[in-house]
């Protein structure tokens, strides 16, 4: 996610958003359960898909990271 902000995605993001471009964020996601919690420094995703088998449950973000993402949208309503 720092790598988004510093070439000013987020700020991109939030101005299509405002002006009635994009009405839903999302990203597709396919890397450890860490790397899932610094892409949630971004509080107004409204899709996380999280990409997960029997084979890469604990690579993966998997069941953990699906369970941080549900907490955070919970706290955050």
């Amino acid at each position: 996610m720092e790598i988004l902000q510093s070439l000013g995605f987020v700020k991109w993001l939030e101005n299509k958003i405002a002006a009635g471009q994009i009405g839903y964020t999302g990203f597709s996601f396919h890397d450890s359960f860490e790397a899932f919690q610094n892409n949630h420094s971004y509080d107004n995703w409204t899709l996380a898909q999280i990409h997960t088998t029997i084979w890469d449950e604990n690579i993966q973000a998997g069941t953990r990271g699906l369970e941080y993402a549900h907490k955070k949208v919970w706290r955050s309503s």
